[in-house]
């Protein structure tokens, strides 16, 4: 049987889109109810070994995507990790599946890793207590772990929560100390990376690298709209007109000023066309996202943050242009909010999802919304490290 903690709605670990979705590609005969969906496919998974297997690999996928919060840093090795390595390293994996998983006390359970392609995968499950409305539940909480041996990095993913606590050592339906999701992830990490040796790194450096790969980002998915930019273009010998005029009348007319002068009047024009534009789709057709909150702070610590309402694009708003200027010549952010197109619409009701991605605690965070497919994950995660 699929947990309680994991099959009821409330908790979003597994989505009604996500069971019809399993039953329809196995052929099993189902009302699209939820606790319907989710008897038969525990029946589907009781008939046989290899419909169990099947069941066991869905849930290990759909455990892992989802509505997560995933960190992510740098990791180096003096000797890169084997399957051997692993073998010597980590005897106390239990070499379980998801779905009969065997957790106990109250610290980290690793129950699987694998190794395949230079990515290594760990799969660690805790007991917690949770509170919702004054009532204490116990859970299991699974937390993913991977290294990817090419890119030299490792990512932790955990479900986003609240109100969570530790198990006391005496007792595990007891409280032991508060805890968070970072928190759960973090310990992971550093548990795989100090059995691992991992070397020390530059954690500031990476940090900073990061926050230029949010900058390029944003650059990436607030382009000018192609309307805009060719009203732009129209108006060149006006904007130099005007510009020489105004600075030979102020008698400071020189090169450097005017360039400057010039890129403020494009700013100007492109905000004022932007904010007063009637059909907003033009920041959000042809590209797969856009943002709707930036978090800045420049050179003299001044921290600039802007959003929208309804998560309208941020080139709807004259502060995003107020700004704008000041970001580029900075170029680093500290978070950045947005809207992605989902690759694949399948069952769910919407084909957007937010995802918010930001430096925290040295590392790279990125925490999803809604539930998201893997390939949607790798998506965002890509755009992060390649830009």
């Amino acid at each position: 049987m699929i947990p309680d903690c994991w099959a009821n709605e409330t908790e979003n670990y597994i989505t009604n889109p996500v069971l019809i979705e399993f039953c329809t590609n196995n052929k099993i005969k189902s009302q699209c109810m939820r606790m319907d969906l989710l008897k038969a496919i525990n029946e589907f998974a009781q008939e046989n070994n290899e419909n169990k297997s099947k069941v066991e690999d869905w849930l290990e996928v759909v455990l892992k995507q989802g509505m997560k919060n995933i960190l992510f840093r740098k990791i180096e090795f003096t000797t890169k990790p084997n399957y051997d390595t692993l073998q010597q390293t980590f005897k106390e994996c239990r070499n379980r599946k998801l779905y009969s998983n065997i957790t106990k006390g109250n610290g980290l359970n690793l129950q699987s890793m694998n190794i395949i392609n230079n990515k290594i995968e760990f799969v660690f499950t805790i007991f917690l207590i949770e509170e919702k409305k004054d009532v204490k539940s116990r859970i299991i909480y699974p937390i993913f772990v991977d290294i990817d041996l090419n890119k030299k990095l490792i990512f932790g993913r955990a479900k986003s929560k609240t109100n969570i606590h530790t198990v006391s050592s005496e007792n595990i339906d007891e409280i032991g100390y508060n805890t968070s999701t970072d928190n759960l992830i973090i310990e992971a990490v550093e548990y795989v990376e100090k059995n691992l040796n991992a070397k020390k790194i530059d954690k500031e450096e990476y940090i900073e690298s990061v926050k230029k790969s949010i900058y390029n980002i944003l650059e990436k998915y607030t382009f000018t709209p192609e309307s805009i930019e060719n009203k732009i273009v129209e108006m060149d010998e006006y904007i130099d007109s005007f510009i020489n005029t105004t600075l030979d009348m102020l008698e400071i007319n020189n090169p450097i000023n005017f360039e400057k002068a010039k890129e403020d009047m494009k700013i100007f024009i492109e905000k004022y066309i932007s904010i007063n534009i009637k059909n907003k789709d033009i920041f959000m057709n042809d590209r797969e996202a856009y943002p709707y909150k930036l978090i800045a702070t420049d050179s003299e610590m001044t921290k600039v943050e802007e959003t929208t309402t309804s998560h309208e694009p941020l080139q709807c708003k004259e502060k995003f242009f107020d700004n704008k200027k000041s970001i580029k010549y900075e170029g680093t952010c500290d978070g950045i909010f947005l809207v992605y197109a989902r690759k694949q619409k399948g069952h769910f009701n919407s084909n957007t999802f937010r995802a918010k991605i930001s430096v925290k605690r040295k590392f790279c965070c990125v925490r999803f919304e809604a539930y998201v497919i893997e390939e949607d994950i790798n998506n965002v995660l890509s755009n992060i490290i390649n830009s």
